[in-house]
């Protein structure tokens, strides 16, 4: 991670390399040609980093989180349906489809879940029943992972992490 506060601290000030001394002190090698306002900016960085270090890594916690959810799907009741976008993509155009063929009054196609479980349909209305849940499942996960990031984004203290 201090390579992360070297690049914040150089996009500010021209410096030749930081080192932490530990206990959140850092020692930053500046450039000759530095201001005082610019060493200014690269010290207001140094002060916020415990804070940006700990943002780093609630985020980091919660896209593992979320990765795992995408991974594990979403549990239809007949096996779990997958959530990433390919898989929304998938159930989209198998539903579109399965509408076109119930108005020709062809069979509407089954799901397969992640558990290789088949789950068919008599009629179009059971199909919209169960993508109407997976849609608001999927949509109320990203409303909570979208909530957990911001909340993260608008901490001011690490305690309110």
């Amino acid at each position: 991670m201090i390579l992360k506060l070297h690049e914040m601290i150089e996009k500010v000030c021209p410096i030749n390399g930081v080192a932490e001394l530990g206990d959140n002190q850092f020692m930053v090698d500046y450039q000759s040609s530095v201001t005082e306002e610019q060493k200014q900016a690269a010290q207001e960085i140094i002060q916020q980093w415990p804070l940006t270090l700990a943002k780093e890594l609630k985020l980091q916690a919660i896209e593992n989180q979320w990765q795992e959810a995408l991974e594990t799907g979403w549990d239809s009741g007949q096996g779990h349906l997958g959530l990433k976008a390919e898989d929304v993509a998938l159930l989209a155009g198998n539903f579109a489809l399965a509408k076109e063929s119930a108005a020709l009054g062809g069979p509407i196609p089954p799901l397969v879940t992640d558990e290789n479980n088949i789950i068919t349909f008599n009629t179009i209305h059971d199909l919209t029943m169960l993508m109407l849940a997976y849609g608001q499942a999927r949509s109320m996960l990203s409303v909570e992972f979208a909530e957990k990031r911001k909340a993260v984004q608008n901490a001011t203290t690490i305690q309110k992490l």
